[in-house]
């Protein structure tokens, strides 16, 4: 049997989820995809679903301090430190996308910026 039909016949057997409850809870998204070659092609542009998947990436999974020159920030569990150009260049998009994107998430409440 080749990978693809033993990871389905692995998916079948082990994790059968009926259709009526697919839309229900969660995934687990293990945060070392961001080193899988196929999550990011250089030059190629970020998606919008890959993007926001990213910010998910990026939050902390726990409370941390981070040094920014000569402070020293507290970072909260489910927060991150980042800056619209970083992230333009990162998903190669333009910094006016990447505004008018976390502008449409704030709008939707899926994030919360701070300045």
């Amino acid at each position: 049997m080749g990978e693809v039909g033993a990871l389905n016949s692995f998916l079948r057997q082990s994790h059968s989820v009926p259709r009526n409850e697919m839309d229900k809870g969660y995934i687990k998204l293990w945060r070392k995809l961001q080193d899988n070659p196929i999550w990011r092609i250089k030059k190629e542009k970020f998606s919008k679903g890959q993007a926001w998947i990213d910010l998910l990436l990026r939050a902390n999974h726990k409370d941390a301090i981070v040094r920014i020159g000569n402070r020293e920030i507290l970072v909260k569990a489910g927060s991150f430190i980042t800056s619209q150009r970083k992230l333009a260049s990162f998903w190669n998009w333009s910094v006016g996308y990447v505004s008018k994107f976390l502008r449409n998430l704030e709008y939707q409440k899926m994030i919360k910026k701070k300045a």
